[in-house]
């Protein structure tokens, strides 16, 4: 072979190896590839983004815009992504929207499996799809060609793990530090409080806050904006019904700490007309969870500023998810052949009319006419 094409080749590989060691530039990122420390039991690798100043990305659950990133692996066969994990996101605000994300830099841990063994001479072909916002959005995509023994290792790989509950790793977990939490928790509340009024403990994973009625609005305040709480996600609210007691309904809200990457649970507990305080101001999103639970359970919420039926139709007479509300409702509905219209009528339960024996296994009614 002449000499020229030898240095033309010398070369070629030369900007290989160099171009598999450095961080590929995206456009307004810098990603690369990690290894995972082995004291975790999962089998790991990391995906580093170094994103440009004034630019972000987006958590799996973005919010009201932007997408999660997406790693494939085109090779080896065999070789799949089993999840990613996602440490916890920054709230980014971007009006009239929110979302949440990551600035400056973040690394997302990778399970991988496999059903060979992957040795260090493994060679991982990794494709990486992002969305990297600033006033705009712009897709952008990384192509990784590297040998498993030239992933990058650094201690800031384990400094990430240690802020991802869900990867099995003996630090930093909500669990391991739950009476850290509640002792804060608590404090917060006793600012605003007395501390006889509520109720706080760790039950089944879960905080679990049992409190007075009339304390609603101002606990729920303090949760949302304390810098030590940031319980700033509405995430559901419902009833239920227990007609032997005497307070008979009992009031659920669950809201989230996405920082902090945990919920809380509130309960308490009110008569059959007793009402209560809306959160709407604080969580514009409870809005139809408040007329839902007006609609099926009967519980008036004050100061909600559109207090209507939400699920059953207008004119509905009692609220569905009482205990005491028949199972067969109170009226049907059907289409009128004459009137030509959809109209309401006594529920009719021709099957409980039905007979049994041995020639027929069921006989319903007769009808009276074709109408019905």
């Amino acid at each position: 072979m002449p000499i020229k094409n030898l240095r033309f080749l010398y070369l070629l590989l030369a900007f290989y190896s160099l171009s598999i060691y450095s961080q590929i530039d995206t456009g307004h990122s810098l990603v690369s590839i990690h290894k995972i420390s082995k004291e975790t039991d999962k089998n790991l690798i990391g995906i580093k983004v170094d994103l440009d100043e004034g630019w972000h990305t987006y958590w799996k659950n973005p919010g009201d815009a932007g997408g999660p990133i997406i790693v494939k692996i085109l090779s080896p066969e065999k070789v799949n992504i089993k999840k990613i994990y996602f440490p916890p996101p920054q709230l980014i605000p971007y009006e009239p929207l929110m979302t949440y994300g990551y600035k400056e830099e973040v690394l997302f841990p990778i399970e991988i499996e496999s059903t060979h063994l992957i040795d260090e001479d493994t060679v991982f072909d990794f494709e990486v799809n992002l969305l990297i916002c600033e006033d705009v959005c712009i897709p952008e995509s990384a192509v990784f060609s590297q040998k498993y023994n030239e992933f990058k290792a650094s201690d800031e790989t384990t400094e990430w793990l240690k802020t991802i509950p869900d990867i099995t790793y003996p630090v930093l977990t909500f669990i391991n530090n739950k009476n850290n939490t509640l002792e804060t928790i608590s404090k917060i509340l006793d600012t605003v409080v007395d501390k006889n009024d509520y109720k706080l403990e760790f039950k089944d994973g879960q905080l679990l806050l049992n409190l007075k009625q009339s304390l609603l609005v101002k606990i729920v305040k303090v949760l949302k904006e304390s810098e030590k709480c940031k319980f700033n996600q509405f995430i559901d609210l419902t009833a239920v019904d227990y007609p032997n007691k005497e307070n008979r309904f009992e009031m659920i809200y669950i809201l989230l700490s996405v920082e902090f990457n945990f919920r809380i649970i509130i309960k308490f507990l009110i008569n059959e007309n007793e009402n209560v305080d809306s959160i709407t101001n604080l969580f514009p999103a409870a809005n139809w969870y408040e007329r839902e639970v007006w609609d099926l359970f009967g519980i008036a919420f004050n100061n909600h500023p559109d207090l209507r039926r939400l699920l059953t139709d207008y004119g509905f007479i009692g609220h569905p998810l009482r205990k005491d509300f028949p199972l067969s409702g109170n009226v049907e509905v059907k289409y009128d052949l004459n009137e030509k219209k959809v109209v309401y009528e006594p529920v009719k339960l021709t099957q409980s009319f039905r007979e049994f024996d041995f020639e027929s296994p069921w006989k319903g009614e007769k009808l009276d006419n074709n109408n019905e």
